[in-house]
C-alpha cells in the first residue's frame, strides 16, 4: 500500500491547488465559513481535513492556555464551560484568505499522504497530538477521517490499550497488515483532486498516468506543474539525479557557499523565498520529522534552533550557527534528507532578500 512520495512535488502541487481554490472562492468573498468549507472542493475528505485542521489549531491553543499557572483548567465547571464554548465557536468559523491558505495547503498535503500511506499519516497525527492523551485526541478527531475507515477505527480502539506513540505505531502496522485487501486504491481516492488541478500520479506515486479529469469552469487554468528546469537547452533533471554536496567529505561541516549554490539551482526556483518565519511556517509533518531525526526527539531544542535561525541576519550566519551549535552536538549526517530539507527552508527564508 505504502508509496514513496516526492516531497518537492507534493508541496508544489499543494501550493498550486490551494492558490486555484482560493482564487476561485475569494474572488467574490472576504471570508469563508464552516458550511462553505465542507463543500469547498470535490474531495469530501479534503474538506473534512480542513475542518480538522481548524480544530487541531484550536486544541493546540487551548493546551497552551491550560499551562497558565493562575487558573485551574481541570475544574469540572471550567471543563463544561470550555466544551460549551467550543460548540459555540464551531458555529462561528470565519477565516480570511491569508489565514485560510496555510490551512488548506497543509490539508491538501495531509489528504494525499492519507490516501497513499496511512502509516505516514499516523505519524503526522501523532505529531498533532503531542502533549495530549492519545485516546482523547484520536476519539475526538476520528469523525474527520473517512478514507481507510475500518483500519482507522481499529486504530482508535487501540488507543484504549496503547498510550505511547511508539506502541500505537507498532499496533497500526499489524492492523494494516490484517486489512491489506480492504484498503482503497490511492489512485481512485485521489481522483476528486484531479477535477481541480491535474495531479501527475506518475511523478507523485510512480504509478501509470491517470486520464486528466476535466477542470471545472470555476477555476482558471494554471501553468503546467513543473518541479524541474524549464530550459529548452537542457533536459529536466530527474528526481533521482545526484545533487551537489553541501560540505566537503569528512569535514562534518556545512559549507554555506556550496549549500547556497545547490539550492540556487533553477530546479528550486518555483518555491524559493516563501518562508518568512521558520518557527511559524514549517509544516507539522516537517516539525515532527526534524524533532525525531535531527533533534533527538526534543521539540524544545528544535524550537530554540528555529528561533535562533530566524534571528540570523544572513544565510551564511545561519549556517555558521548550525555548524557551531548543532552539527557537533547532535551528530548530523551531511547527506541526510532531513538536514537537506531543513537547510532548504533556511535558504528559502533568506533567498527572498537577494
Amino acid at each position: 500500500m505504502a508509496q514513496s512520495l516526492d516531497q518537492s512535488y507534493l508541496k508544489e502541487y499543494s501550493q498550486q491547488f490551494t492558490e486555484r481554490i482560493c482564487s476561485g472562492f475569494f474572488a467574490t468573498k472576504e471570508f469563508i465559513g464552516g458550511s462553505e468549507i465542507v463543500a469547498l472542493t470535490p474531495c469530501k475528505q479534503l474538506n473534512l481535513m480542513v475542518i480538522k485542521s481548524l480544530f487541531v489549531a484550536w486544541q493546540s491553543e487551548l493546551e497552551k492556555m491550560k499551562k497558565n499557572p493562575f487558573f485551574d483548567y481541570g475544574d469540572e465547571a471550567v471543563q463544561e464551560a470550555l466544551e460549551s464554548f467550543m460548540n459555540t465557536l464551531s458555529q462561528a468559523i470565519r477565516v480570511s484568505r491569508s489565514n485560510f491558505m496555510p490551512l488548506l495547503r497543509q490539508a491538501v498535503e495531509d489528504t494525499i499522504v492519507l490516501a497513499v500511506d496511512p502509516k505516514a499519516f499516523l505519524e503526522i497525527e501523532l505529531a498533532y497530538s503531542a502533549g495530549r492523551k492519545l485516546q482523547t485526541y484520536f476519539k475526538e478527531n476520528k469523525k474527520y477521517i473517512k478514507w481507510h475507515a475500518v483500519p482507522w477505527m481499529e486504530l482508535v480502539e487501540a488507543t484504549e490499550r496503547f498510550s505511547l506513540p511508539e506502541s500505537l505505531s507498532m499496533a497500526f502496522d499489524e492492523i494494516l497488515a490484517n486489512h491489506t485487501s480492504d484498503l482503497a486504491d490511492p489512485v481512485d481516492l485521489l481522483k476528486p483532486l484531479q477535477e481541480v488541478l491535474e495531479l501527475d500520479i506518475d511523478a507523485l506515486l510512480g504509478l501509470g498516468e491517470l486520464p486528466a479529469a476535466e477542470v471545472t469552469d470555476t477555476y482558471k487554468p494554471l501553468p503546467a506543474l513543473k518541479v524541474g528546469s524549464e530550459s529548452q537547452d537542457s533536459p529536466e533533471p530527474s528526481y533521482e539525479e545526484e545533487l551537489p554536496a553541501i560540505g566537503a567529505a569528512g569535514s562534518g561541516q556545512i559549507d554555506p557557499a556550496l549549500a547556497w549554490a545547490r539550492f540556487e539551482r533553477e530546479s528550486y526556483g518555483l518555491i524559493k523565498g516563501t518562508v518568512r518565519s521558520l518557527a511559524e511556517d514549517i509544516g507539522i509533518n516537517q516539525r515532527f520529522m526534524f524533532t525525531r531525526k535531527l533533534f533527538l526527539g526534543n521539540p524544545e531544542t528544535l524550537n530554540k534552533a528555529l528561533s535562533d535561525l530566524d534571528a540570523a541576519d544572513s544565510f551564511f550566519e545561519a549556517i555558521e550557527l548550525l555548524n557551531s551549535t548543532y552539527m557537533p552536538q547532535l551528530g548530523w549526517e551531511l547527506q541526510s534528507e532531513e538536514l537537506t530539507e531543513l537547510l532548504f527552508l533556511v535558504f528559502r527564508k533568506f533567498a527572498a532578500r537577494n
